[in-house]
């Protein structure tokens, strides 16, 4: 149904385990428009996969519980029945996973993985899936995909397994998209393709699409907004261009300021000192703190999502002082 949109609120996503309970999201809330691309950025370990995971109900409920809500269109995500659940997965939501090695069934065949998805959701013959399976492939940049139609995961090179996992994502038209690190065994003119070939299918077919990425030049080229997490929280939220020109909180201009330039060959580049705080032993107040340039004592306490403008929050409260200081690349410079 066109102008469908995903809407995230206050999702949590924690994890039991003997020593105790741990966070791997925190009350995160964003939206991904209907024909829009939106970036999800972050280190590794914000939380990133752990929140589109839960989008497709992928995680593992004996060992998870999920709280808050996402709603696509008038369907609640979260919460589904296994069969409920496995009618939503490939028709109307699909997913792009971060590797291909354990994503693909090594047992069955690239043209089996991407046919049965097609049979399971449309009711085609085996011929006619067959044959959109096969066009699948070749849109997704496979060469000779009748050929690699019936070969085995392990017979294809790491890129070429990306693309056919790309295909069985997209081989039912899913109205909303979650790609994680689509394009990481591409190698740039492939992942040009690739990028191009979503942000086709977003605008012309009305898909909706969760980018997760480390690339922030990628998210700069083909995404419309930016969400920005760390240690499990959403800590940044705007239209692209803004938040990448000036961004309002020192994470995201930190990530901004340690991505090297085309042009910067003698630049120093930023280093965000420490690590990503783990799920079980997260600080008080702002989670960034301690790794802040621009922490003081009034970060110790809880940071709210607060709206900047319409489309741009932020949780910082420096950003919403009337004294704020710019987070550029100027006030971040080591």
């Amino acid at each position: 149904m066109a102008g469908e949109s995903l809407t995230v609120d206050h999702l949590s996503v924690v994890f039991q385990a003997r020593g105790g309970n741990h966070a791997a999201v925190r009350d995160a809330s964003f939206e991904v428009g209907s024909r829009r691309m939106v970036g999800l950025v972050g280190e590794s370990g914000s939380g990133k996969t752990a929140t589109g995971l839960a989008l497709l109900g992928l995680h593992d409920p004996s060992t998870t519980t999920i709280g808050g809500s996402a709603r696509f269109g008038e369907t609640e995500l979260l919460g589904l029945p296994p069969q409920a659940a496995n009618r939503l997965r490939g028709s109307i939501v699909g997913m792009i996973f971060q590797d291909p090695m354990t994503a693909l069934n090594p047992l069955l065949t690239i043209g089996t993985q991407v046919s049965e998805t097609i049979r399971i959701h449309e009711g085609l013959d085996r011929r006619n899936a067959r044959e959109r399976a096969i066009e699948i492939l070749a849109r997704v940049g496979l060469p000779d995909p009748a050929g690699r139609y019936r070969r085995y995961p392990h017979e294809l090179s790491g890129g070429l397994r990306q693309r056919a996992m790309i295909a069985a994502a997209i081989a039912c038209r899913p109205r909303l998209l979650v790609a994680d690190e689509p394009t990481t065994a591409l190698d740039l003119t492939i992942q040009a393709q690739i990028l191009t070939l979503l942000r086709t299918l977003c605008v012309d077919e009305g898909m909706s699409v969760l980018l997760i990425t480390h690339d922030l030049g990628v998210v700069g080229a083909v995404c419309d907004d930016v969400v920005s997490m760390y240690a499990g929280e959403v800590v940044e939220i705007g239209p692209t261009k803004e938040v990448l020109d000036r961004p309002r909180h020192p994470y995201t201009a930190r990530l901004m300021a340690s991505r090297p330039r085309i042009d910067g060959w003698d630049e120093r580049l930023d280093v965000i000192p420490g690590r990503v705080p783990s799920a079980s032993s997260s600080p008080t107040g702002c989670l960034f703190r301690p790794r802040c340039r621009q922490a003081r004592e009034v970060c110790e306490e809880t940071q709210e999502l607060v709206t900047l403008s319409a489309g741009r929050r932020v949780r910082c409260i420096r950003a919403v002082e009337p004294d704020q200081v710019s987070f550029g690349a100027a006030a971040v410079a080591p």
